[in-house]
Order: structure tokens, then sequence, then C-alpha cells
């Protein structure tokens, strides 16, 4: 009788620790999953914000030694490159914008022209950390000699990535694209059929 007692709790403790066991696998396996989601997630996010985030940064007139201050941009960790605008540039891409109406810039060349030399700042961002430190860049940025201006879109980036998640990033670029390729009309038209998509423009 005893010994039929003891193999009945022997195998209610082999069922037991089986279950316990299997419990515990299934558990594992869901950690691993969450754990590799958030990771695939985490590089989905660093993507976007390497491809689409930068700053601009304009140099004072008085200033002409650019390559002083492109050398102290790129020395600035976290800078993967410094695009040169030339004031010249800057006058023949407003000329073109303005189209037909481009003599009203007549007379802004050379000695007269009132548009400063920038950079465009494309950023190295390889963690979620390198995204933390991107207000640390611009504050160097704004410390350099000669920099009057620091413009980005990287708060607006942060902000609907706090609030919406990585889909909400994705829509918000995806805006940009159709913008981009289809014009204001053809933004205008998706945000007809995806209303509720209107308010990241907000950002």
């Amino acid at each position: 009788m005893k010994k039929k007692i003891f193999i009945i709790l022997l195998l209610i403790f082999i069922i037991l620790f089986v279950i316990f066991i299997f419990v515990r696998v299934q558990d594992i396996k869901k950690e691993k999953e969450a754990k590799q989601e958030q990771e695939q997630e985490e590089l989905e996010v660093i993507k976007i914000f390497e491809d689409n985030v930068a700053f601009q940064v304009f140099i004072d007139n008085s200033y002409d030694d650019v390559d002083r201050i492109e050398k102290q941009i790129l020395e600035i960790d976290g800078v993967k490159n410094a695009k040169l605008t030339s004031k010249e540039q800057a006058l023949e891409e407003m000329k073109e914008k303005l189209g037909s109406k481009s003599y009203i810039l007549d007379g802004y060349e050379g000695e007269n022209n009132i548009f400063p030399n920038s950079f465009i700042i494309k950023l190295e961002i390889n963690s979620l950390n390198d995204i933390e430190n991107i207000k640390n860049i611009e504050n160097e940025l704004w410390n350099i000699e000669g920099v009057r201006k620091v413009d980005s879109n990287y708060s607006s980036y942060i902000d609907i990535y706090d609030k919406y998640g990585l889909e909400g990033l994705k829509k918000y670029v995806n805006l940009f694209d159709i913008m981009e390729n289809e014009g204001s009309e053809g933004l205008e038209n998706y945000l007809d059929e995806h209303e509720d998509e209107r308010e990241l423009l907000r950002y």
C-alpha cells in the first residue's frame, strides 16, 4: 500500500515537474521573441533617425573661414558628415524656387549676397543612446564661433516616437515621401483618405 502511494506521489511529482518545465520553456520562448521584436524595433527606429534627422547650420556672413567651421563640426562626436551650401548656391536655389519671380533677387550677387553659407549635417546613429545624444550635438554646434543659427527636425521625430511609437514614425516619414513625390495636392488627397494621420503634421 505504501509502495503504491509512493508511486502515485512520484507520478504526480513527475507530471508537475514536466508541466513546470513546459511552462518555463514557453515563457523563455516568449521572452526571446519579445526581445527579438524589441531589438528589431530599435533597429528600425535607429534607421529612421539616421536617414531622416539632420541639422542645418547657418554661418554668420562676417565669417569667411568655413573650412575651420566645417572641421569643428566634423570633430563633434556623432556627426557623420557635413555638406556645405555656399551663399552663391543658396542664392541660385532660391532663384530656382521663385521661378518667374526670380528677378526680385537681381542685384544680390557678389558682395550684395544676403544669403549665408550653411551646412547640412547628417548624424551617425547606431543606438538609442545616440538618439538621446542629439541634443548634446545641437548644443556643441551652437558653441562653434561663427554659427548664427542651428535648425533641426529631430525634436519632431522624438515627440512622435514618444507618443505614437514606431508605427507613428513610419507614417510621419511616409507623409514627407508623399509630399516630395506627389506635391502638396497629392499629400492632401492622401490625408483625405487617412484623416487620422493629419495630426502628425503638427509636429
